[in-house]
């Protein structure tokens, strides 16, 4: 369900998406508005779940995830209960979605190398009983969000 937000509240987010480790005093500069209000606001925006959390963006390759692909899952009828929680034993799963159309999931996997990869597809996902195909989309190259 959506949250009413007003401009304040929007430029909040705006700010602390742009960087998440801008100070309560910086924030409140920007938004021209008290450091008691700030933090106020953020906290609201925290307790009703519009920010859900802080996280370090991080370079994938630099951290020895030297290949990525998108995964288009296929899946038996009424499946997807057991399918996402058979997931979370899946290495390497950095995003998940199910989606409409002539697949029912996408996944971006991050791995290693190609031998770690092809034991994600091959001797995971298609071992699950939920999943009847994949299609392995490899990333050539891919530029960062924000």
């Amino acid at each position: 369900m959506a949250v009413r937000l007003d401009d304040t509240d929007r430029k909040i987010v705006e700010l602390l998406q742009a960087d998440g480790r801008m100070s309560m005093r910086k924030l409140a500069e920007d938004l021209h508005i008290s450091r008691a209000n700030a933090y106020t606001r953020l906290q609201r925006l925290q307790d009703e779940g519009v920010i859900v959390g802080f996280q370090a963006v991080v370079h994938p390759e630099r951290l020895g995830f030297t290949i990525a692909a998108y995964i288009a899952v296929k899946l038996r009828q009424r499946s997807w209960h057991g399918f996402a929680e058979g997931l979370e034993s899946v290495p390497g799963i950095e995003q998940a979605a199910m989606i409409a159309g002539e697949y029912d999931a996408v996944l971006l996997v991050r791995a290693t190398d190609a031998r770690v990869m092809r034991d994600v597809v091959l001797e995971q996902l298609q071992a699950m009983p939920e999943v009847l195909g994949t299609q392995t989309m490899f990333v050539l190259d891919e530029r960062p969000s924000g």
